[in-house]
């Protein structure tokens, strides 16, 4: 059979990570407790969530798709590899505040910000020289760039205002629900929720999840209606890339049920809610990102926690 791809498109980046008992003040200078280096940026995130948690970490090539196969792409820009002299790799500043283990991050595109619309103007382009059959999107690139790339991934008609409708799935968190909907950050709550993603739905985005971070997500779509998932009760070290993580095994469990000729929304949040809590046990995202039997063994856990 045919193997299936998913092409994830977005950025690249270093993670320089500040550990610290809070978040500096204006014009403040707080000593951190730990400093750390890692691989991060969201596309790049996205991609090994993707891979990841399709694979077993003890057997890598053993597929999640039921003696299907699938292939991954990740699609980026590194340093002056697209041709333009003295363009650095995106950098990311993180600080993770000790105490609540939230963050803040501060970056850059680099050779990120270097691509144009033309560089996807044709369907092999959004899959590194071969047709995707899913293509996964990241809103920091820029936004005319990710225009022509839904018009060449829904060729049918010409991208315009209404961007909307040829996007089949809309993950936001709770500040990108916020700007995009018009609100300000403290109106997305449990109230607004359905109202918010009913908004998307009305633009004709297909399927529409918000992450909720400790609160989980809360998912739509116009055929199976809408929910709220609860997100796993983990000992957060570092939130940063949750939201990457959670694209990864949420397309990846698209792709599958697809080709089963199925869709249940419900359940690919559920394992993409997983997937996020596992990585947030680890101070940087990467390296937290689950495997697939690593995921199981977290199943396993839940169920132990549950009966006892």
């Amino acid at each position: 059979m045919t193997p299936k791809t998913i092409a994830i498109i977005g950025g690249s980046d270093a993670d320089l990570i500040m550990i610290a008992n809070r978040i500096p003040n204006r014009g403040e200078s707080v000593l951190a407790s730990q400093y750390l280096e890692a691989l991060g940026g969201k596309g790049a995130n996205s991609a090994i969530a993707t891979y990841r948690t399709c694979h077993k970490k003890s057997l890598q090539k053993k597929s999640c798709f039921d003696g299907d196969d699938i292939q991954f792409k990740m699609i980026g820009a590194v340093g002056d590899n697209r041709y333009v002299p003295n363009t650095r790799s995106s950098i990311c500043f993180v600080i993770v505040e000790d105490l609540s283990r939230e963050n803040r991050c501060l970056f850059t595109l680099g050779a990120t910000a270097t691509w144009k619309k033309e560089d996807f103007i044709h369907a092999e382009q959004l899959g590194g020289g071969i047709r995707p059959h899913v293509v996964v999107a990241q809103m920091e690139i820029d936004n005319e760039v990710v225009e022509s790339m839904l018009a060449t991934a829904a060729p049918a008609s010409p991208i315009s205002k209404r961007l909307y409708r040829h996007v089949a799935h809309f993950l936001v968190n709770e500040s990108e629900a916020a700007v995009m909907s018009g609100l300000d950050r403290d109106e997305v709550n449990q109230d607004t929720w359905p109202i918010i993603a009913q908004g998307f739905l009305n633009r004709g985005v297909a399927n529409v999840v918000i992450t909720l971070g400790a609160k989980g997500a809360f998912y739509a779509n116009n055929t199976r209606g809408s929910g709220h998932c609860p997100a796993f009760d983990v000992k957060v070290k570092d939130t940063t890339g949750a939201g990457d993580t959670f694209t990864g095994p949420y397309a990846s469990d698209y792709l599958r049920q697809k080709a089963k000729g199925t869709w249940d929304i419900k359940s690919a949040v559920i394992r993409a809610n997983k997937a996020a809590a596992i990585t947030i046990e680890s101070v940087g995202t990467q390296d937290g990102i689950p495997w697939s039997d690593e995921m199981n063994s977290f199943d396993a856990l839940e169920k132990s926690l549950d009966a006892s």
